[in-house]
């Protein structure tokens, strides 16, 4: 009875991952899928007057998702290759501009581009990883620096805007105001950093610099 139990318990650890995989990857398919299904909807519309078989096969549910991932994907590689031109940023300058008159919707708006734009960014003070004492001095938690700024009471004081994940869900967290002489810099990528936070420490490498303090390139 008592291998029974284990061989369960085996079975569930060994497919938690492989369900939470799927999941995810539902989420994000089903997502992009619903962006691009009004297109193809649209397309239906303007082929039942041309061609009736085609605007059914568009009406194919199997087809129709499988056109709205392609065309939402599409797009996505379009919007990337726009941003890595000149009009293209132009353009999307002037839709930022745009939207952050808007009120109410520029407060939120600016502030996850802003969020975005720092986790993609390859400053040696963006993606900073870093151990903190939190939540008390005895304790230890994984952090970006995300910026750093001076202290107004004290101006030859540096401190630094730390963003702390939640596990297994990186995307709540804390913002720590912290003294960058306390933080313990951890050598890691930011890649390195998520997976660690999202297998919620399973994987990690073999060493932590839990009690020592390693130098830092230059923040600015």
């Amino acid at each position: 009875m008592e291998s029974v139990k284990r061989n369960i318990i085996a079975g569930i650890l060994t497919l938690i991952p492989v369900v939470v995989t799927i999941w995810i990857l539902n989420l994000v398919l089903t997502t992009l899928i619903g962006f691009g299904r009004p297109l193809v909807l649209g397309l239906a519309f303007w082929a039942q007057s041309y061609s009736p078989p085609v605007a059914d096969l568009l009406r194919a549910d199997v087809f129709q998702s499988v056109l709205a991932l392609v065309l939402v994907l599409i797009g996505l590689y379009v919007l990337g290759a726009l941003t890595q031109a000149v009009i293209g940023r132009k353009v999307i300058s002037l839709v930022n501009r745009m939207i952050e008159r808007l009120p109410f919707v520029r407060s939120l708006y600016s502030s996850v581009r802003r969020m975005l734009e720092v986790f993609q960014s390859t400053e040696a003070n963006m993606q900073r990883v870093v151990l903190i004492r939190f939540p008390n001095p005895g304790m230890r938690t994984l952090g970006f620096v995300t910026r750093t700024f001076a202290d107004s009471g004290d101006p030859d004081r540096l401190l630094a805007a730390v963003y702390v994940p939640t596990a297994p869900n990186p995307t709540s967290g804390f913002i720590e105001i912290v003294p960058v002489d306390d933080l313990i810099y951890v050598d890691w990528t930011a890649d390195e950093a998520m997976q660690f936070i999202v297998s919620a420490g399973a994987t990690a490498p073999d060493q932590v610099p839990f009690s020592g303090h390693v130098e830092p390139a230059t923040l600015s």
